[in-house]
């Protein structure tokens, strides 16, 4: 006491100080009654006795408790327990009523597909938005005679640029490469990522033009200024967003669609190189047609995930087709067929195999996008895209073959 007295200038015995009982009692503080000191608990080695030792008196006063508040609803208790949470902490809980905030993310599939995450684990995710609002894909069937229209000025039109000779074929590879590029970086814009759009399509109309007038050295040349090009673009900041994602996304863009297309340039340039241009557009064509109407009238076997409508039995039915038309136009349209028939036959059968590779390829872009088309330009068949998507892979593989088995 008499320490305390000199370190504190008070002695907590005197008369004039409050007891620490009878302050506890002024600020509402139970005061637990103290206990006995329990009996020796055994040792932690020895084997359980089933007994709980006693932690507080069973004859404590009951009233100490009285002040303390219990549980309560919302309103109610003292004051200095009130909910104004708004006051304290600056915010209101969340109430049932509330309206919950409307969606970014219009989902068309009624599900999101877990996709990897490009680039460093640091990155969002890619977010995969759609246009709010946005119709789902119509699952209706397909406009036949609307298709077949159109198809027919589709090929009036491209009989009508090989009639005309060269240039007009290159311009027609041309036009179609810059508008094929251009479906298809609108619509990975469309879900979030960021293609560098302008630059993309000139490559992909001077991929053709280049290849034209310089040959493959021409088609080097452009996809050498794509990579450096393509690099500017996000240095000097035209665009900032995932610049590593979005060039191999304008690169992916330009060499499918403007590199697979200037295939078609290089076999124009190749002895009856028109004849065999129109050879492989055709053979393309009656496959997808033999494919689509075998797939309808027989198909019963589902031939992939990503194009659930096309079966085994109509992919079958076009390879055949294509074997048989591929027999007869080298008969027709290219000389050296005809002493070697087997050849067309071969030609006719790597078509076959690479058109469907080609529509499954665009298939899977386009689930992974979340679209029905590229592209609405042509009725009845979708986009520039939709319709020559098994024709881009056909091409290098007709003019890879043409310089192997023709002399």
């Amino acid at each position: 006491g008499a320490l305390l007295n000199d370190l504190f200038g008070d002695d907590p015995e005197s008369d004039g100080s409050e007891s620490g009982a009878a302050l506890a009692q002024q600020i509402s503080v139970p005061v637990v009654p103290p206990v006995e000191a329990p009996a020796d608990l055994p040792h932690w080695t020895d084997p359980p006795t089933g007994q709980v030792p006693a932690v507080v008196s069973a004859d404590q006063d009951d009233e100490v408790w009285s002040d303390l508040s219990g549980p309560r609803w919302h309103g109610e208790g003292p004051e200095w327990a009130g909910d104004d949470l708004a006051d304290v902490f600056g915010f209101t809980p969340a109430s049932e009523h509330d309206e919950e905030e409307p969606s970014l993310i219009d989902d068309v599939d009624g599900e999101v597909d877990d996709l990897p995450n490009a680039g460093s684990p640091q990155r969002a995710p890619i977010p995969r938005q759609r246009r709010v609002n946005q119709p789902p894909p119509s699952s209706g069937g397909r406009n036949v005679p609307q298709a077949i229209l159109v198809g027919a000025l589709i090929g009036g039109m491209a009989l009508l640029a090989f009639w005309l000779g060269n240039p007009a074929t290159v311009a027609l590879v041309t036009a179609i490469a810059v508008l094929g590029g251009l479906e298809l970086f609108n619509k990975m814009r469309e879900v979030g990522v960021h293609p560098a759009t302008l630059l993309g399509m000139t490559a992909s109309g001077a991929m053709p033009l280049a290849t034209y007038h310089r040959g493959p050295s021409g088609f080097m040349l452009v996809a050498t200024l794509l990579v450096v090009f393509g690099a500017l673009w996000y240095i000097v900041g035209a665009d900032s967003h995932r610049p590593a994602l979005n060039m191999g996304l304008t690169m992916l863009g330009v060499l499918w669609v403007g590199g697979l297309a200037s295939f078609a340039v290089l076999i124009v340039q190749l002895p009856d190189g028109i004849s065999m241009l129109l050879f492989a557009v055709i053979v393309t064509v009656v496959f997808d047609t033999g494919a689509y109407a075998g797939g309808r009238a027989l198909g019963k076997t589902p031939f992939h995930s990503a194009s659930p409508n096309k079966t085994w039995e109509g992919t079958i039915i076009g390879v055949v087709a294509a074997i048989a038309t591929a027999g007869v136009l080298g008969l027709l349209l290219i000389s050296r067929f005809s002493d070697n028939l087997t050849d067309a036959l071969i030609v006719g059968l790597v078509i076959g195999i690479l058109a469907p590779i080609g529509d499954l390829t665009e298939s899977i872009i386009k689930r992974d996008l979340g679209v029905k088309d590229m592209g609405t330009l042509l009725p009845g068949h979708g986009g520039i895209l939709d319709r020559v998507d098994g024709l881009l892979f056909v091409l290098p593989g007709v003019y890879y073959l043409a310089l192997l088995l023709l002399p």
